[in-house]
């Protein structure tokens, strides 16, 4: 055989090993998803027989649910019965200091959604924190969602801003809940946590909060805002929480998830479901809404709230249509009714 035979025999051997490789990381490996480094491909027997692929490529509009208490599985059964559609985020309130449960993120992430788990520092000190304190902590945890390998959203001390948490405004300073947020994103990094979302959520600037630009660690710490704003009043509308919005985009442009929200119930709930889903889906930035399906100082569950779920399903089933979603009344950044008032919610 001549030298150029073998070198062509041994190039297309090459080519094929090459090509089976691919093919493998492709069925074991991790899609993707906007903002979030690359993953490595996980091993066949942690992730396709344990927990699944992991989350689908996005849809053009993420639907989630925030869910508390236990039988996390049940209840999100039971919404997406309800809903007519798997939300394709799911978020869970766990305290600092806890375990980090893969049983729970697998649960997640079987249905193809994204777990999007609070850390909510109640019995911490926020400078304890900064200061390395609970390092031995975050690091086991760390490690632990690096070896889960699928995305995993996290949050830390959501509503920061406003003044009814521990961590929050008039409790913390906000270069202390800063100093955390980066450390705490820092030890992370270190021990190779990559699948990590991090996602920093705040509530509307009201009377008992404050602004969210204080809080802001960077956006070398922050891979989507999230945003914690309801239709509290019959009168409100996107706008209400469109004002957020454009405060939010003086100081980053990182994508943004209505991280809790939800229509009480009212004469106009049905038509307030509408303007949510049209106002999520027409703003530059927005990549989604989670629905707050907890009884917490509200009425919040959609199941207990037959128009605004029918108007609810509406909406998802023309969104699997490829439909727009139905339109809303017009977006502008002022002249808006009251707006979403705040308090506390999850965590």
């Amino acid at each position: 055989m001549s030298r150029l035979a073998k070198v062509g025999i041994a190039g297309a051997l090459i080519a094929l090993a090459a090509a089976v490789a691919f093919l493998v990381m492709s069925t074991h490996g991790v899609r993707l998803i906007p903002g979030l480094p690359s993953i490595g491909a996980a091993a066949p027997h942690q992730v396709a027989e344990d927990c699944g692929p992991g989350s689908p490529a996005p849809p053009r509009l993420r639907i989630g649910v925030a869910l508390g208490g236990s039988n996390i599985q049940a209840k999100l059964d039971t919404f997406a019965r309800a809903v007519g559609t798997s939300p394709t985020v799911v978020e869970v309130y766990r305290p600092f200091g806890g375990a980090f449960s893969r049983a729970l993120a697998c649960r997640i992430s079987k249905d193809g959604a994204l777990p999007l788990i609070n850390l909510s520092p109640r019995r911490q000190s926020i400078r304890a924190i900064a200061d390395g304190q609970y390092d031995a902590y975050l690091a086991k945890y760390a490690r632990a969602v690096k070896n889960f390998r699928l995305p995993v959203a996290i949050s830390f001390g959501h509503e920061m801003n406003g003044n009814w948490y521990p961590w929050g405004w008039k409790r913390v300073q906000p270069a202390d809940f800063k100093a955390a947020w980066r450390h705490i994103h820092e030890v992370f990094t270190r021990d190779g946590a990559a699948n990590v979302i991090w996602v920093w959520s705040v509530s509307p600037k009201g009377r008992l909060s404050s602004a969210q630009a204080l809080w802001w660690p960077g956006p070398a710490y922050v891979t989507w805002v999230g945003l914690d704003a309801y239709y509290r009043k019959p009168g409100s509308t996107f706008n209400t929480i469109n004002r957020c919005l454009v405060s939010i985009r003086q100081f980053t442009d990182r994508p943004v998830l209505l991280t809790e929200t939800a229509v009480a119930p009212g004469p106009h709930a049905a038509r307030q479901v509408t303007s949510l889903f049209a106002g999520a889906a027409s703003h530059p930035g927005v990549i989604g809404f989670v629905w707050f399906d907890q009884n917490r100082q509200e009425r919040w569950r959609l199941e207990e709230n037959p128009p605004a779920l029918k108007a609810f399903r509406k909406e998802v089933a023309a969104l699997h249509a490829g439909l727009a979603p139905t339109p809303g009344p017009k977006v502008t950044p002022s002249a808006a009714p009251a707006s979403p008032s705040a308090g506390p919610s999850g965590g």
